[in-house]
């Protein structure tokens, strides 16, 4: 058989480069101008309503509005994000049409970019691209999506050229001058356009980035693409030695070769072009960044080292202006220490409470009372230390050093200056003290032989958040007071009075859920009406306590004393009371619902109308207890001891006049209906003969006489 030779056209790809290249040439015009309308059109878009909103300011004749607040906001964060001049600071005054025009020279150009950046990634054609006949495609022929023309419009095309061009600006180059802000973006963005002079394919760096490209929609990239592959198939003609034609018979077909993974060396020797203008860039941007850190870092430093100086100095002078007007007019005194109250420094508050330890006159030590108060919560720290250098030196008494000249009512009075001065701050400063601490802190009533000194009255404040471990609050009023809230995000701010002394302590209708009081020593205090839900109280002393209607649901009294306590209608329902103790208190119509009496010590007590419905009393000690009208349904009363219990209002009554009387007294009887007494101790036969005449279980109701 002849040889058969296989021939194929000629290769075509460098005159196919060279067309492509000519046509992306052609291009540029139609591309310029579509960007030139692109712009217009956005620009005008927001220019029109805003001249509108100007030109209604400047004739409006009527009635004026502020600025909306969002206007407002942007106004000032443009005019500092460009150094422009600010006007003083005061509220402007429009028309109530400038308002409506201004907010749609705001929306319109987002929402008319925001169209065409869609449209763009939907059919790769903005409006002024479809009426110059472009289009943008990624390198498959298809059109780039959302994601894609986000990053190719506002990375590629706006925020790079026009971010570093504000950076440079910034760093130095021209600042504040504006008009060299927008030299240096049309800069920019004309050096990011020049890319397509050494691509190819004639892609811009905005192109590069989103990996896409501008096509003639007339003479469409994909189409011709498909075309071209299909004429690919077509060229093979095969022949003999004679020219004549002849058909295949075989057809050998090479096997497909192996995905090749991205060398990006490779990549770079490929396009040099590209990977140095993107290392340049990258260049560019390191050091801007480094200088402009480098900058900031200096300034800031710089400022601080100012602000420093300029504290220290009028620091000084306040402080020379003290020493040369100790022996001058009090008001001249009392205006420096103001000065130094002003000043933003921690050596002003020290200076300030040292006064305040060493001043003798009345009038002066307002001043600075005054003065410390008005720095706020930062001195409550000086405060306590010199509340607690003055409560030691008082305890110290006669041991006290004499060469320090310094008596003990000297001493007591200074303490109580100090206390009032803790007092005033904690009253101004209500409810900013989340994190304070007055621990250890003696603020609790003086008294000496001169007279009373001092009684803290807090009625009223908001102390949630204050940690008051182991102060002293004796005879303290606070009456109303908060020291719970809920804060941001629903969460607890909560003070801590664990193990203060509150004896006497006035605490009528104050918040005081949630709060720590473990082993606090709340003797003889007026919680009348205090909310006390959720408190832990463990081992705390309530003796002499009056909790009259005050509410301490699901609070935590695990060994707490409570002994000779007056709990008229108080709320206990849910509460932890196991071991604790309440011998001697009046409890009537208290709520022990649901409550845990485990071990409790109610030893006479008077119950009378008291509610213990499903509590548990197991092992309780009940001995010669008032439970008349006492409701006990549900009550767990396993080894009870229930010596001396009083269920009715008359003890010794014959059947007869239980009947004739039982109109009369009828809801005097404690109510245990189904209450199980079998394993209760030291029941008389009389309860018993109560129990079982009244619902009660015991087993003795199995056997009747």
């Amino acid at each position: 058989m002849a040889n058969q030779n296989i021939r194929k056209p000629k290769n075509k790809q460098h005159q196919r480069r060279a067309k492509r290249n000519t046509k992306g040439f052609n291009l540029l015009p139609r591309r310029v101008g579509a960007w030139v309308l692109e712009i217009s059109l956005v620009t005008i878009s927001g220019i029109v309503p805003y001249g509108m909103g100007k030109y209604t300011e400047s004739v409006w004749q009527g009635e004026r509005i502020p600025l909306s607040p969002l206007l407002a906001k942007i106004e000032q964060t443009g005019t500092k994000a460009l150094a422009l001049p600010r006007e003083k600071e005061r509220e402007k005054q429009v028309s109530p049409l400038t308002n409506i025009f201004w907010y749609g020279a705001l929306i319109t150009p987002i929402v008319l970019a925001g169209s065409q950046l869609y449209l763009l990634g939907k059919t790769g054609q903005t409006l002024p691209k479809s009426w110059l006949g472009l289009q943008v495609v990624t390198k498959t022929g298809i059109t780039p999506g959302i994601v894609r023309a986000g990053l190719r419009e506002g990375v590629g095309r706006w925020g790079l050229p026009v971010g570093g061009a504000y950076l440079l600006w910034r760093a130095g180059i021209g600042f504040p001058n504006v008009m060299i802000l927008f030299l240096l973006s049309g800069v920019m963005l004309l050096a990011e356009s020049k890319m397509l002079l050494f691509d190819s394919r004639r892609r811009c760096i905005h192109d590069l980035i989103a990996g896409t490209m501008v096509v003639d929609k007339k003479n469409n990239w994909a189409a011709r693409r498909k075309t071209y592959q299909g004429r690919q198939e077509e060229y093979v003609v095969v022949k003999n030695n004679d020219g004549k034609v002849e058909n295949v018979t075989t057809i050998v077909i090479s096997p497909k070769g192996e995905k090749r993974h991205f060398d990006l060396w490779l990549w770079m020797r490929q396009n040099p072009g590209i990977t140095l203008g993107i290392v340049t860039l990258a260049s560019m941007g390191s050091l801007l960044l480094t200088y402009v850190g480098t900058q900031i870092y200096i300034q800031s430093r710089a400022d601080q080292r100012q602000m420093q100086e300029e504290k220290n100095a009028m620091f000084l002078s306040l402080v020379n202006q003290l020493r040369s007007t100790a022996i001058d007019p009090i008001a001249e005194r009392q205006s420096v220490i103001l000065g130094l109250a002003k000043l933003d420094d921690p050596r002003a508050i020290n200076l300030l409470v040292n006064l305040l330890g060493q001043e003798k006159n009345l009038d002066v030590i307002k001043t600075v009372q005054q003065g410390i108060v008005d720095m706020g919560p930062a001195a409550l720290p000086y405060l306590q230390g010199l509340n607690q250098s003055l409560w030691s030196e008082l305890q110290l008494g006669d041991k006290l050093p004499q060469q320090e000249g310094k008596t003990a009512e000297e001493i007591a009075w200074r303490l109580g200056i100090t206390q009032e001065a803790i007092a005033k701050l904690l009253v101004v400063n209500s409810g900013r003290f989340e994190n304070g601490s007055l621990r250890r802190t003696h603020l609790g009533r003086l008294n000496t032989e001169i007279g009373q000194i001092f009684t803290l009255d807090l009625n009223q404040v908001d102390l949630s958040g204050m940690n008051f471990r182991g102060a002293i609050l004796q005879r303290a009023s606070l009456r109303g007071s908060i020291f719970s809230r809920e804060g941001k995000e629903q969460q607890l701010i909560i003070a801590d009075l664990s193990g203060a002394d509150l004896q006497g302590a006035d605490f009528t209708e104050a918040v005081l859920t949630h709060v720590p009081l473990h082993r606090t020593n709340l003797m003889q205090t007026n919680l009348n009406q205090a909310d006390l839900s959720f408190s832990q109280l463990k081992e705390s002393n309530l003796t002499h306590a009056n909790l009259t209607k005050a509410s301490f649901q699901q609070a935590n009294l695990t060994g707490a004393i409570l002994e000779m306590v007056n709990g008229v209608g108080t709320d206990f329902s849910g509460a932890e009371m196991s071991g604790s103790n309440w011998e001697k208190s009046n409890l009537s119509d208290a709520n022990f619902s649901d409550g845990n009496l485990q071990q409790a010590n109610l030893s006479f007590t008077q119950m009378k109308g008291a509610s213990l419905r499903n509590a548990q009393l197991e092992n309780a000690n009940l001995q010669y207890a008032n439970l008349t009208q006492v409701d006990l349904r549900g009550a767990n009363l396993t080894g009870a001891d229930f010596q001396g219990v009083i269920f009715v209002m008359y003890q010794n009554y014959k059947d007869e006049e239980l009947t004739e009387q039982s109109a009369s007294f009828a809801g005097a009887f404690a109510q245990i209906e189904g209450v199980d007494f079998s394993q209760v101790q030291n029941l008389s036969l009389s309860q018993i003969d109560f129990i079982c005449r009244h619902g009660g279980i015991h087993p003795l109701c199995l056997f009747p006489e």
